[in-house]
């Protein structure tokens, strides 16, 4: 779900943060806050839930907003931000260009954090005779940014801590792939004793055992994820989209009829068909759109009264590289992209076509 613009940077939230943010609010509200703030009643301990975990909300878009803000001045460039169950992050469309790009953009989220938790801190310290549940949630924030700052620095990709040591191998050993092959074992690698560890806890009766398992787990797929990512991405980072797109899709006009839609549709096999206008893409009719229309309307109805704007995301240049394409269809529903070129339809590109490319070159690299 998209809750707005920051700076030019999309803010979205996955589902799965609303359900932490309802636990989160309970468990602040019947365990944590009542014992650093006794005496006040249960919907004061809710409302005081609901505040510390809305700000901490705020807290972690700071973070990543400072990951893109830092990254920008370096020439990378950034999609979104996304908040899900296990934090925050900042989805790069490119890659870092150099080490000290790396390191620069890495370390800003912290440094944010950083800055948060002293803010807090001091707020909580100069406000003796603020209300105790303000100095109260004061001081949670103050205790949380500080935890997520050190959390953040361990060296396990993709956490802050473990692109900073992949900046470190890369610088060292020149070899941008290999230093996130290390990166992400050692993501994997502390991963696995967050895994132990939780688990040493379960078994020993502590009840914070089955969240630092989760997180363990997090880690572990996600740096393995990335390892993969990083192995097939490397195969289409010089292959022009071009080469991989369907050049002849099927197409309609808006003054055709959404029946020939339809059935454009159907031969496409795509819930979606482009819509050109003297050879410009103007828009595009999609299925969920065409099912509010009765089937006796369809010989009647146009496509331009039907058919809807196409967003940047949908689309690449004809000149971009197979890798660009590839990560702009993991943010597309049905994984389909429309080429252009000046404005021109040049073709579409599936992202299922762009993994069978990847993985014949991945083995054919194992091969030779």
């Amino acid at each position: 779900m998209r809750l707005g613009t920051i700076l030019g940077i999309p803010i979205r939230v996955d589902v799965s943060w609303s359900l932490v943010f309802l636990l989160m609010t309970l468990a602040l509200a019947r365990g944590l806050f009542p014992q650093w703030v006794p005496g006040q009643t249960a919907a004061a301990y809710l409302l005081m839930g609901a505040a510390a975990s809305i700000a901490l909300f705020a807290c972690i878009v700071l973070h990543e907003l400072a990951h893109a803000v830092v990254g920008r001045r370096y020439g990378m460039k950034f999609d979104d931000i996304v908040l899900f169950m296990f934090g925050g992050v900042a989805r790069l469309r490119t890659e870092p260009i150099s080490p000290r790009a790396e390191i620069m953009m890495a370390v800003a989220g912290p440094l944010m954090s950083a800055a948060l938790a002293l803010g807090f801190w001091s707020g909580a310290a100069m406000l003796p005779n603020a209300s105790p549940a303000l100095t109260g949630i004061l001081g949670y924030l103050a205790f949380l940014n500080t935890a997520l700052v050190l959390f953040n620095l361990v060296p396990g990709f993709p956490l802050d801590g473990g692109r900073i040591f992949r900046a470190g191998v890369w610088h060292f050993t020149g070899d941008f792939r290999k230093a996130t092959r290390w990166a992400t074992l050692t993501g994997r690698a502390i991963g696995l004793v967050l895994i132990a560890l939780g688990l040493f806890d379960l078994l020993t009766g502590r009840g914070s055992g089955l969240w630092t398992m989760l997180v363990g787990w997090f880690l572990f797929a996600a740096a393995r994820a990335s390892d993969h990512q990083s192995r097939l991405e490397a195969t289409l980072k010089d292959v022009p989209v071009r080469t991989v797109m369907n050049p002849d899709p099927p197409v309609v006009e808006p003054h055709s009829t959404v029946a020939e839609a339809v059935r454009s549709m159907a031969l496409a096999r795509s819930p979606r068909v482009p819509v050109l206008d003297l050879g410009r893409l103007v828009g595009q009719v999609e299925a969920e759109r065409v099912r509010g229309i009765s089937p006796h309307e369809w010989e009647s109805t146009w496509v331009r009264d039907v058919m809807t704007p196409i967003e940047r995301t949908q689309t690449v240049e004809e000149g971009d590289t197979a890798l660009r394409a590839f990560r702009r269809t993991l943010d597309e529903q049905n994984g389909e992209l429309y080429v252009v070129s000046g404005g021109r339809l040049a073709g579409t590109v599936t992202r299922d076509s762009l993994w069978d490319l990847a993985r014949l070159r991945l083995e054919q690299r194992r091969a030779s």
